[in-house]
């Protein structure tokens, strides 16, 4: 037996640690390091000077030590599990190249047509559902102006102008009252004084002559309540008037005579055609009476057009909510016939992309294969340079093993299992490329079609408005609201 140096360089000429018969492939690294960590865990050159200090191998013997079969079980297992991590990766890209030819089918046009006449055909159904109300509104509010014109005989709708003008009369009015009813009380007030005391009186005036032009506009309403309160109005200001002004002038006579006249019988009459302090009274009797009158129709006006604007505005309250109804479908039907032509323009291109990634992913299953056959045939070689350095060391030990017939010639590299791409890879990739031509042909087609069905939404969306309008006037003459307090909310 030949004695060896243990000190001596572990790895000899045969071994080549770190370094494999081809260069090895990118992504490598890694495994390198695991063979190297391998190598070191067998720990080869101890076990070897074991086993040959033991006489093992027997030279008798054809089979493989328990060291030699564990070297080339550790490798061959590392190329195993290096087969099932490519197993898995392999996997993954079939999956993906799979979930690639069903995201795009020969039925993607016709989903989306489907879809579009889901969308247009939802826009249709809910249009009169949410017209209907608002459209009633539109269409009262518009009888009731008519009504309104024609009954109050406006032709043209009126200004602000007329409220100044009311303002302006009532104000003159109130005015040339108290400079006409300031003679009467100037023998015992003084004039100015006098004036002073008859504006407050000309304003009472205003106010009675204001309330009953209120009572008058009444009356020319449709609605039964509004001439009742009318006539109700009209003849409580005309009795509040006849009062007010017969009470001036038994006032008046009053300061006079001591109130003597107005305690005989038929004293009333008689006090307004009498005369005090030299002073006939019944002038100024019908000088008040004209103001009321003159304050009063002005009244008239001035409250009527307060109701036209009230009704205008109620008009283009509804207008305005019916208008938005309107555009709000116009602009879904749009915008449904966008996204569609969107998508449907999009089908080609997703079909390219799809088939372009189909052959990056059958590309990258190509390198999963080949790198897995580079780190089998990797482990294959380390395990041979395993078995070659145990020999060195044992024969090193026991050169009689030198002639150990096993040993005549070099050890067999294990055959690592095989792994191929899954041919549906490649049954999918075609497929997806031989598609788009298809798709690409098919899409004008389809894009008449969008246009057809959306133009036909936007005709039946006319004709439900115009339908709905219809169905509306026949319901009546009008609202019948020409003044209300409380809104519905609808109606905001």
């Amino acid at each position: 037996m030949q004695a060896i140096d243990l000190e001596m360089d572990p790895f000899g000429p045969k071994v080549r640690f770190g370094l494999w018969r081809r260069r090895p492939p990118a992504g490598s690294d890694s495994f390198l390091d695991t063979l190297r960590k391998e190598w070191a865990k067998l720990d080869i050159r101890r076990r070897a000077i074991d086993s040959g200090r033991r006489g093992l191998p027997r030279l008798d013997s054809m089979e493989p030590t328990h060291v030699e079969r564990e070297i080339a079980g550790a490798f061959k297992l590392l190329a195993e599990e290096e087969r099932q991590l490519a197993s898995r990766k392999l996997a993954e890209i079939s999956r993906k190249a799979s979930a690639l030819g069903l995201s795009i089918t020969d039925a993607a046009y016709s989903n989306i047509t489907i879809r579009l006449a889901g969308d247009l055909s939802n826009i249709e159904t809910n249009l009169p559902i949410r017209l209907a109300r608002p459209m009633r509104n539109w269409v009262h509010a518009d009888k009731d102006l008519r009504a309104f014109q024609y009954d109050n005989f406006v032709g043209s709708s009126p200004t602000t102008r007329v409220v100044a003008t009311w303002l302006v009369t009532t104000a003159l009015t109130a005015v040339l009252e108290a400079l006409a009813n300031g003679v009467l009380f100037q023998n015992e007030l003084g004039y100015w004084p006098g004036v002073g005391f008859a504006f407050i009186v000309g304003a009472g005036l205003a106010v009675i002559g204001t309330f009953a032009g209120v009572g008058t506009a009444q009356l020319k309403r449709r609605q039964l309540w509004r001439k009742v309160l009318g006539a109700g109005l009209l003849a409580v200001t005309v009795a509040a008037g006849f009062l007010y002004i017969a009470g001036l002038a038994s006032y008046r006579h009053a300061m006079v005579s001591d109130g003597a006249a107005s305690a005989q019988s038929g004293g009333l009459i008689q006090t307004l055609l009498s005369s005090a302090g030299g002073v006939p009274l019944l002038p100024f009797v019908l000088i008040n009476l004209a103001g009321v009158v003159v304050v009063a129709w002005k009244a008239i006006g001035t409250f009527g057009y307060l109701d036209l604007k009230g009704i205008e505005s109620r008009l283009a309250r509804s207008e305005r909510r019916k208008a938005r109804i309107e555009a709000e479908a116009y602009s879904a039907a749009e915008a449904a016939r966008l996204q569609a032509r969107s998508d449907a323009e999009n089908v080609p291109k997703s079909a390219q992309s799809n088939a372009d990634e189909g052959q990056q992913l059958k590309g990258e299953a190509g390198s999963v294969v080949q790198l897995y056959e580079a780190h089998a045939e990797a482990a294959a070689e380390w395990a041979v340079d395993g078995e070659l350095y145990f020999r060195e060391i044992v024969t090193g030990i026991d050169t009689a093993l030198s002639t150990h017939k096993r040993f005549r010639k070099p050890p067999q590299p294990f055959e690592p299992a095989a792994l191929s791409v899954d041919p549906r890879l490649e049954t999918i990739t075609n497929g997806l490329e031989a598609r788009i031509p298809g798709l690409r042909q098919s899409l004008e087609p389809t894009l008449k079609t969008i246009e057809a069905a959306a133009s036909a939404t936007k005709e039946r969306l006319r004709e439900a408005i115009m339908q709905c309008e219809a169905e509306a006037r026949t319901q009546g003459a009008g609202s019948g609201r020409i003044l209300r307090l409380i809104r519905r909310e609808s109606e905001k």
